[in-house]
């Protein structure tokens, strides 16, 4: 019996994976020379702008490996209708030593800017190449374009590289709405005021009929203590001598009449005239009445005690 199928059958599998591992392998090949042969990455920054403005972008070359970039020579191309370049600086970070230049007027007529540079040592890593100053003249956008014309290792052999364009717009101006504060509005505070008080005024009232009242000093009463006395002891002593009554002596009469019964008394003239007891007669009758009240009430106290 032929077995040949079935042994077929049996190599069908381990076929297939060998196919599969050497494709695999193959990928991995090419894909590394494909990495080795892209090499550094050239490349122009992009910007953009109102018109008028100046924008500035980077030409740069990314990733440079030894034995390093020794000589670059590279065109950047425009559209001069957009754009206009202004200003240029090559090797802003003096990196290479060998008379760097740019030039923002190449050709003739001017239609490229180019920036060169050398190395004799060579420059790795990523070197910025020149920086290019343009003018936007007009809405909208031109291409910044490469054009490598030389770019080598100290040896003096090609850097295998690639290029990356950049681009400048030239836009509108936007009308942006701009914030306006509100004002929130505050509730007022109560703030308790005060309030001028009307100081009364002494007013100077006229006296009815011209009398005015005499104002009468405030009299300070002293409070009285009573204090009690002393009691005195009534001690009963008979009098030592007689007291003296007051003999009064009548006025002499002024007149004698020289004739008719029995005396006449005419009182004292008074005053002004008129008839009349005047204030002497007065005061000496006074006098003499006190005086026999005085004796009389003497006379008396003097029984009470002898009986």
């Amino acid at each position: 019996m032929d077995d040949r199928p079935r042994k077929m059958r049996m190599a069908l599998p381990f076929a297939a994976i060998g196919l599969l591992a050497f494709v695999v392998a193959g990928a991995a090949v090419f894909g590394a020379r494909g990495a080795i042969a892209q090499g550094p990455d050239v490349q122009i920054g992009s910007g953009s702008g109102l018109v008028g403005d100046s924008v500035t972008v980077h030409l740069e070359a990314l990733n440079v490996v030894s034995p390093g970039l020794a000589a670059f020579t590279i065109d950047v191309g425009y559209d001069h209708a957009v754009i206009s370049p202004t200003d240029c600086v090559a090797d802003p970070d003096d990196l290479f030593n060998v008379s760097p230049l740019c030039n923002t007027a190449y050709g003739q007529p001017p239609t490229v800017v180019r920036c060169v540079g050398a190395s004799t040592t060579g420059v790795q890593g990523s070197p910025l190449l020149c920086d290019i100053t343009f003018e936007i003249l007009a809405v909208g956008c031109s291409d910044l374009t490469l054009d490598v014309a030389e770019f080598a290792n100290p040896t003096g052999a090609p850097i295998a590289f690639v290029t990356s364009d950049g681009s400048i717009c030239g836009v509108t101006a936007t009308n942006t709405p701009t914030a306006t504060a509100t004002r929130t509005p505050v509730p007022p505070t109560a703030t308790r005021t005060a309030t001028a008080t009307r100081t009364p005024t002494r007013t100077s009232t006229p006296c009815p009929d011209g009398i005015c009242p005499t104002a009468t000093p405030a009299t300070h009463h002293r409070e009285r203590t009573n204090t009690p006395k002393p009691s005195a002891t009534a001690t009963t002593s008979a009098p030592t001598s007689a007291p003296t009554v007051p003999q009064v002596t009548p006025p002499p009469p002024t007149s004698t009449p020289s004739g008719g019964a029995g005396p006449n008394i005419v009182a004292p003239a008074t005053g002004s005239g008129g008839g009349g007891f005047g204030l002497t007669d007065w005061t000496y009758c006074g006098a003499a009445g006190a005086l026999a009240v005085a004796a009389l009430t003497v006379a008396v106290r003097r029984r009470r005690r002898s009986e």
